[in-house]
């Protein structure tokens, strides 16, 4: 049996991966429900559209969204304008032009008062975007003065050609960090004997130095495979930082490792 692993950047779509357990299932007239693993309704079938979400699923009705638990209780009531897991049992939620925080059990962890919310570390920090600028936040306090940028001039590249137009340097760079993982990442074998595909998502930094830092995964697939993708993002060269008026600035970083079995 032939083993792919690649890599690839730019926005990654929900796909429904449905197996044993709970999952959920459209009606005649187009509406969905959550079914057990039997086939027994957890759920009214009420909803215009349903997601899974790790071991959440994301509701929409109405134009609203909300979140189920793997019973078919509403965690969060169909409210927000966009809802999405991360970090430890979190939910980032946008309400109208704002972001802010729910836990795992639909309490208010960070009001819908920030700019935009990029993701949740391990430990609870939030990195949000007040008044302009990046910043963690914890219990609701500001813990890097330094901003960190999302968007900027020019995004941190894996390696560099100085001879070449910005486009066909990008290109190169990609091109260069596929090649890196392909060369140095390993399906880890426990993933592989269980047959586990699937998708890795790893955030981090990219500082002035081009160093790479705070490596957080921001999407699990198995404890193995995150483990194998935190390893070979950390053995990384450093990189060409990102800039801002001709000048590095720190920038995070988001690069999804898929895991396949052919």
């Amino acid at each position: 049996m032939r083993i792919i692993l690649f890599a690839f950047l730019g926005i990654l779509f929900s796909i429904p991966q449905y197996g044993q357990g709970p999952h959920p299932k459209q009606d005649e007239y187009g509406k969905w429900g959550l079914v057990s693993e039997d086939g027994i309704s957890l759920t009214e079938h009420i909803y215009d559209k349903m997601q899974v979400a790790g071991p959440y699923f994301l509701v929409e009705s109405w134009f609203s969204w909300g979140v189920l638990d793997q019973e078919g209780q509403e965690i969060v009531k169909p409210k927000y304008s966009e809802i999405r897991v991360s970090g430890p049992d979190m939910f980032i939620v946008k309400y109208l032009l704002t972001y802010g925080v729910l836990d795992q059990h639909g309490q208010v962890v960070m009001e819908t008062e920030s700019e935009a919310i990029d993701h949740i570390r391990s430990d609870g920090a939030i990195l949000a975007k007040q008044e302009g600028q990046w910043s963690y936040f914890l219990d609701n306090q500001r813990l890097v003065d330094e901003p960190i940028f999302e968007q900027y001039a020019r995004m941190p590249m894996f390696s560099s050609c100085p001879s070449c137009s910005r486009e066909k340097a990008e290109h190169k760079a990609t091109m260069d960090m596929l090649t890196y993982i392909y060369t140095h990442i390993k399906y880890p074998g426990d993933a592989r004997e269980n047959g586990i595909e699937g998708t890795v998502v790893v955030s981090f930094i990219v500082n002035k130095s081009g160093q790479i830092s705070e490596p957080e995964v921001v999407y699990s697939l198995s404890d193995d495979c995150d483990e194998e993708a935190l390893r070979v993002i950390l053995s990384m060269p450093n990189w060409v930082p990102g800039e801002i008026d001709g000048k590095p600035v720190s920038c995070r970083f988001k690069l999804p490792i898929k895991y396949k079995l052919q």
